[in-house]
């Protein structure tokens, strides 16, 4: 897994999106925890994001991965 991080807004339906999310982190046999949130969106590594919506979707590459929080 890599170190970078991608922003995923919430969208207009945040439920759909994390389900999307954490369906794609169980397909690459990561922990769902690796979906993680902060203020308005959600913070996933690149591959989960990949696997989730596709290398061609615009990316935001997050500030950190520390800003990360665990639920």
């Amino acid at each position: 897994m890599s170190d970078e991080v991608i922003e995923v807004p919430f969208g207009d339906n945040a439920s759909e999106t994390a389900t999307l999310l954490l369906a794609a982190a169980e397909d690459l046999g990561l922990d769902q925890s690796v979906v993680g949130t902060q203020e308005g969106s959600f913070v996933v590594p690149t591959e989960v994001h990949d696997k989730a919506f596709g290398k061609n979707e615009p990316k935001k590459t997050a500030a950190k991965k520390s800003t990360t929080r665990k639920k």
